[in-house]
């Protein structure tokens, strides 16, 4: 007996329990101490899965490899502006919802998606809370304190973390509705896919800006004699600027496709520059 293509669709969809809203402010109780466990080697990404994992073991709980999977998915490289992660989690559990509903659910868009949030994201939190709501916090609690008034640090707590909490909480079910009702139109209508390239053009971009603004060299060496004298820097400048630092980038990726460990190359690099620059070469 053939079966249709929309038999074929119905015959991969799973019952999973909805997210309530119960369970989306427990997801903002977990996110709480996001930033308390950090690495250099996946920097907050252990923050992201414990935020996630009681709804991540609700959803898959009669799915137990597609849990796995969501672990491994979610413990994957990330930083963002503490203020925004509750979104973007609310975006990403609507992504993980879908699914665990069905078996034809493109996994690789919900780490484009997150790839290409935390970069704008991350830029604009800094700018806007450490640059700015913080520095007016302290400028309202230390000119009350400075005229003698205790009420300085209260002002300067209220100042800087209610707005913060406004956002992160409300943050959690904005992103949770917007992931949802936007990824089924998405799929629906066909465009998914184009959205997974653009977030993926997206993540590509903020990886290569990164790699230039976060991985700095200054080869030292001198080239030529007298005034003729250039250093091996500004002549890798004159080539291509910024190249040493995105070869560095490049070789690092090499090696961990390789599968070499994280911290076997972060303790290689350390002792490469402090040999090349006990010879005179950095």
């Amino acid at each position: 007996m053939m079966i249709s293509k929309e038999e074929k669709m119905e015959m991969t969809v799973h019952q999973v329990e909805p997210i309530t809203k119960k369970d989306l402010r427990k997801m903002f109780w977990y996110s709480i101490p996001f930033y308390s466990c950090w690495s250099m080697e996946r920097q907050a990404a252990s923050g992201c899965l414990f935020t996630m994992m009681p709804l991540l073991k609700k959803l898959y709980k009669d799915q137990p490899e597609k849990l796995k999977e969501s672990l491994v998915r979610n413990n994957e490289l990330y930083a963002i502006a503490d203020q925004f992660h509750e979104f973007v989690a609310g975006i990403l559990i609507s992504m993980e919802e879908q699914n665990a509903k069905t078996d034809d659910f493109d996994t690789s868009a919900i780490s484009n998606v997150k790839v290409a949030l935390m970069g704008p994201l991350a830029g604009v939190g800094d700018s806007f809370f450490l640059g700015t709501l913080r520095v007016i916090a302290i400028g309202i609690g230390a000119s009350l304190m400075a005229q003698g008034n205790p009420l300085g640090m209260l002002m300067f707590a209220l100042v800087w973390n209610v707005p913060c909490f406004l956002i992160k909480y409300f943050g959690t079910f904005w992103g949770y509705r917007l992931g949802a009702g936007f990824i089924t139109k998405a799929a629906e209508s066909g465009v998914m896919q184009k959205i997974m390239e653009a977030a993926g053009i997206i993540g590509m971009m903020a990886i290569g800006a990164m790699s230039v603004t976060s991985v700095s060299t200054n080869f030292s060496l001198a080239i030529g004699s007298g005034d003729a004298a250039a250093t091996l820097q500004s002549v890798l400048d004159s080539i291509m600027p910024a190249c040493a630092s995105v070869g560095l980038t490049w070789g690092m990726f090499a090696l961990l496709r390789r599968k070499v460990h994280p911290l076997i190359l972060i303790f290689g690099v350390m002792v490469i520059c402090i040999l090349l620059s006990a010879i005179g070469v950095f």
